[in-house]
């Protein structure tokens, strides 16, 4: 689908020259990718959002994001920003393997990699995931699933008051 949907907006996009662009979501491995990097551009995709999650392997590990263990995030960012996109960043605190430092190493890479808009979320416990039914097997889970940005469902290996107290800064 992809492979038609690219050329058609580009061959729109020379016909009627829209005074907008477009915005979409997108793996960090696109940055692997400069023909579909430059085809999206042709095609008017200006903004992307990219699930960054945590710079921490080991976070990345434990919540299945093989494809930002590929290579090395920070230069991936770059290069989608040389490329032509404005970033926004996804990340997520409260992993179990988080520790209070996380906090301090997520504002270093966000400001390092440039990237322009930044959303910090309290790890979330999903009803149908994997992390929901190892919350659940482990009597972990708390309230159902509140999408209140400042509220967890799940408890945390951090100590939830320095947590919260640290999202809330």
């Amino acid at each position: 689908m992809l492979q038609e949907l690219l050329p058609s907006l580009i061959k729109w996009r020379s016909e009627v020259k829209p005074l907008f662009s477009f915005a979409t979501q997108v793996s960090i491995d696109l940055a692997e990718d400069k023909i579909l990097m430059q085809m999206m551009l042709k095609a008017g995709f200006r903004h992307i959002f990219v699930g960054i999650e945590t710079s921490e392997e080991k976070s990345l590990l434990e919540c299945g994001k093989t494809q930002n263990l590929k290579g090395d995030l920070m230069v991936s960012v770059k290069e989608l920003h040389a490329a032509g996109f404005m970033i926004s960043g996804g990340f997520i605190i409260g992993f179990d393997s988080d520790s209070p430092a996380v906090f301090q190493k997520q504002r270093d890479f966000i400001q390092q990699s440039g990237i322009v808009i930044a959303t910090i979320n309290l790890l979330k416990a999903p009803i149908g995931t994997e992390l929901y039914k190892r919350m659940k097997l482990e009597n972990r889970l708390l309230d159902s699933l509140n999408f209140n940005e400042n509220m967890i469902n799940l408890v945390p290996e951090m100590d939830i008051e320095i947590l919260y107290e640290i999202i809330v800064i």
